[in-house]
């Protein structure tokens, strides 16, 4: 499986760097840096692309990237491939825009947490910058 990128240059060399890059026989690459050329047609078609492979298992796309094409991550609703929604250098995280952590946030709000035979998942939020969430005694931190 391989992890395709879409975000701006620093943040897709770093991960070129780290192994995550792949270019296929084709000499079709898993990753499209966006810069002020990049129209949003480009990116739309880079993220359709990846999230119609079934050999993509993430997709990693900075926030700034995803907030250009906001309405397609929104309505993507399959759970494989994944969308991860990632910081890049000069546009921090914010959480407001996630749409896996508002969706995950949804599913343990009060309306939907249900009491499922003696173990009880529910929703701790401790702090402003971090979001805890205790599901049957596990910690997954977003």
């Amino acid at each position: 499986m391989i992890s395709p990128l879409l975000s701006l240059q620093d943040t897709v060399t770093g991960f070129l760097l780290a192994g995550v890059g792949n270019v296929d026989l084709r000499k079709k690459t898993n990753y499209l840096i966006v810069d002020n050329k990049t129209t949003v047609k480009q990116i739309e078609d880079a993220f359709k692309e990846f999230t119609s492979r079934e050999d993509i298992a993430i997709v990693l796309i900075s926030q700034y990237v995803a907030n250009m094409i906001r309405f397609l991550v929104d309505g993507y609703n399959k759970p494989v491939p994944a969308i991860l929604e990632i910081p890049s250098k000069d546009h921090p995280y914010d959480p407001a825009h996630d749409s896996v952590l508002s969706r995950v946030k949804y599913l343990f709000s009060s309306e939907s947490v249900q009491q499922t035979g003696d173990k009880k998942s529910t929703l701790h939020e401790t702090s402003s910058d971090k979001n805890y969430i205790l599901v049957t005694s596990s910690f997954y931190f977003l």
